[in-house]
């Protein structure tokens, strides 16, 4: 994310019987184009990154909890059968999370024309609103309600409200790591927005188009 990134915001202002015919791209806009779909495709890959090695660490600890809980009591250490179990199902169910979630920067490389053009721009647009939505107070609000269902569980029907206690502090304290791992390029550049006015060429229209640099 070291380039300078500029994103077209639509709209605007075209004189003449029709908008929508094809366009003269600016060289400032091709190069827009071309460091947001750069930017898009390297958060992509780290977004992939962050996912597969989350996702493979809680598997790995799924198994190895699924494993010490069949093992026999005076060999899998203080422990209990039912913690174990419930920590592995946990992390099962969280492992699974990350091959669901939603990469913030899809994008399949769009031609070099207006409607292209457009298309990166609401790309960027969406991937901005994923990556803070990954980071949301809602977010924090999901990793502790879900550890503290597995922890009442616990509590509840097993009795083992100390297991439950430390399982959820554990269990919250490694969903808020992930949140903080979380690649967020994309939200740096909306944070830098600004806007101008840049010329609108077309065969059939011309005007003016509200663009914004970031």
């Amino acid at each position: 994310m070291d380039k300078y990134f500029a994103a077209t915001l639509v709209v605007a202002l075209a004189f003449g019987p029709e908008a929508s015919g094809d366009c003269v791209l600016s060289d400032e806009q091709l190069s827009s184009m071309k460091d947001v779909e750069d930017s898009l495709a390297s958060q992509r890959r780290r977004t992939e990154a962050w996912k597969t090695s989350w996702g493979g660490l809680l598997m790995g600890a799924a198994v190895y909890q699924a494993y010490e809980a069949t093992r026999p009591e005076d060999e899998r250490g203080n422990a209990s059968e039912a913690s174990l179990w419930v920590g592995a199902v946990r992390s099962l169910i969280a492992s699974a999370s990350f091959a669901i979630t939603p990469s913030a920067a899809d994008i399949d490389r769009s031609p070099y024309t207006c409607e292209g053009f457009k298309q990166s721009q609401k790309s960027l647009a969406r991937g901005i609103r994923l990556q803070k939505k990954g980071k949301s107070l809602g977010k924090h609000l999901t990793v502790v309600g879900y550890n503290a269902v597995f922890a009442i569980y616990l509590g509840a029907v097993h009795g083992e409200w100390k297991e439950a206690g430390v399982g959820m502090l554990i269990g919250v304290a490694v969903g808020e790591l992930q949140i903080l791992t979380q690649p967020n390029g994309l939200k740096r550049i909306g944070d830098r927005g600004k806007l101008a006015l840049s010329p609108w060429l077309s065969r059939e229209s011309q005007g003016l188009m509200l663009v914004g640099s970031f």
